[in-house]
């Protein structure tokens, strides 16, 4: 696992790079130089655009990962099953556009009362999703050659500047709000096109036009259907609720919502490094039925990503009041900070509960989850639609949380029917209650020491992270994360 936790590090490290140029961006300067409805259209057409991934997509980047191993006697396998995966795709965008076009009066009657702009531009929702799928299918490609740097420092940091300049440029009148939402739509086309050169001018990406076995044609066309629901599901329990706000409240609340809505992220971003660089072991061990080392892996990437995740948690939490302080507007979007409560919570819990999805799409009970799935989403529905009216962003979050948490707890459950193992540990518990006393600690506390919002993030911040890290060290709550502070810090 020595080559995963390199690239995890690596990953984790562009990924972070990439958080504070977005916590710019997003907590800065958006809220400065936009206005929440601004912010909330390109969020509505970016939700969008995500929502309808998977159903183009069509599985494609789950056939990769899962279907590579199973071809790995064939020469250039991998090369092969991408070229027959991008074929697929091509259908797929051509079947596409011309049926959102078709849909598309119906959805501009849903959200033509409260949010006219997005109606407006509701057209820029088709290039996006394109990109979005080819970004996805790359990731997964780049996944199993283990190269993944490339692709992520194109996402987290170019794509960012990007956003970032076209803003500028908005704000100083020198384009229009349409070349904006043009533009912004076109930046990701191009570093897409950037990006795959890079790759190719590296020798990472390669195209074998040849047949694949059709005798697996069936399994993957089975797999293909149930893994595009599933993959519809699990989208849409995270980005129903933004698109209700929209239609409820209008494109200015989502923008509020948004703003907290992306301080939670900071929370999971080590998890989703780890989960996507493991993902290629977990289809291995999941279709050699190699029950030992998944759940070694399982346990381990649960316990790692949690306890990073308790740490930020803490750390956002006792300092969130201040960073309103510090956000330009921040008086607009402080009434957000309950979100971010409550979708950070059930975040953790996500954490908790480990590389649960990936170990039920790359094995043979990915159909286990399907109407697992379509239950949920008709929740996530149901849940938001009463809630948002009554009780606004704080009840699409709360309702949203709820979704997070039932749809990982009926994963971790098949789970366990069908593998009998489970992420948690006697260090699960041990995780959660330091990061309980860390809470007691700094609220008895409350490290403020100048008034001064920079100088006291700064302290409760260093404050947090030495209770809660000697704690964990102490413990030994994770053996890899020891390690790393043995090897760096010099402790033996």
């Amino acid at each position: 696992m020595g080559n995963i936790k390199q690239q995890s590090l690596y990953y984790a490290v562009i990924s972070y790079v990439g958080v504070i140029l977005g916590a710019l961006s997003t907590l800065i300067i958006q809220p400065r130089l936009l206005s929440p409805e601004i912010i909330g259209l390109l969020g509505t057409i970016s939700d969008a655009a995500f929502l309808l991934v998977p159903l183009v997509k069509f599985g494609a980047d789950a056939i990769l990962v899962r279907y590579y191993f199973v071809f790995a006697d064939v020469p250039n396998a991998i090369s092969t099953l991408f070229y027959w995966v991008v074929k697929r795709l091509l259908w797929s965008i051509a079947i596409f556009i011309p049926v959102y076009l078709l849909v598309s009066p119906y959805i501009e009657i849903l959200f033509r009362e409260k949010s006219i702009l997005f109606v407006k531009y509701i057209y820029w929702v088709i290039p996006l999703t394109i990109a979005l799928v080819f970004y996805s299918v790359i990731e997964a490609y780049t996944q199993i050659k283990k190269y993944t740097t490339a692709l992520v420092f194109v996402r987290e940091i170019a794509l960012r500047l990007g956003i970032v300049s076209l803003i500028l440029l908005f704000y100083y009148q020198l384009i229009a709000l349409n070349f904006l939402v043009a533009y912004y739509v076109i930046l990701h086309i191009v570093l897409l096109v950037l990006l795959l050169v890079f790759l190719k001018s590296k020798n990472i990406l390669s195209i074998n036009i040849a047949a694949i076995d059709t005798n697996k044609m069936p399994d993957i066309l089975k797999y293909s259907i149930l893994i595009t629901v599933g993959g519809i599901c699990g989208i849409a329990v995270t980005k129903i609720d933004s698109l209700l706000i929209t239609k409820y409240l209008g494109l200015a609340q989502n923008g509020i919502y948004r703003i907290s809505f992306f301080i939670s992220v900071m929370i999971e971003i080590p998890g989703h490094a780890l989960k996507q660089l493991v993902a290629p072991l977990v289809a291995q061990y999941a279709q050699e039925k190699n029950k030992e080392a998944l759940e070694t892996l399982y346990k381990r990437v649960s316990n790692n990503q949690l306890l990073i995740g308790v740490g930020l948690f803490l750390i956002i939490w006792f300092n969130i009041d201040m960073l309103f302080q510090i956000m330009p507007n921040g008086n607009i979007y402080a009434i957000g900070k309950d979100v971010f409560f409550w979708v950070g919570l059930a975040k953790l819990f996500d954490l908790a509960t480990g590389n649960n999805e990936e170990i039920i799409a790359y094995s043979s009970y990915y159909t286990w989850a399907l109407s697992v799935g379509i239950i949920l989403i008709i929740v996530t529905i149901v849940t938001n639609s009463i809630l948002i009216p009554q009780y606004g962003i704080v009840g699409a979050a709360f309702a949203t949380s709820l979704t997070i948490v039932a749809y990982n707890l009926t994963k971790l459950i098949i789970i366990y029917i069908k593998f009998g193992i489970l992420p948690i540990s006697l260090k699960t518990l041990y995780c959660v209650g330091i990061g309980l006393f860390t809470w007691f600690v700094s609220n008895q506390l409350s490290i403020i020491v100048s008034g001064n919002p920079f100088i006291d993030i700064i302290v409760q911040s260093l404050f947090i992270l030495i209770v809660y890290g000697v704690l964990v060290y102490y413990f030994k709550i994770s053996q890899d994360v020891n390690n790393i502070v043995e090897k760096y810090v010099g402790l033996t």
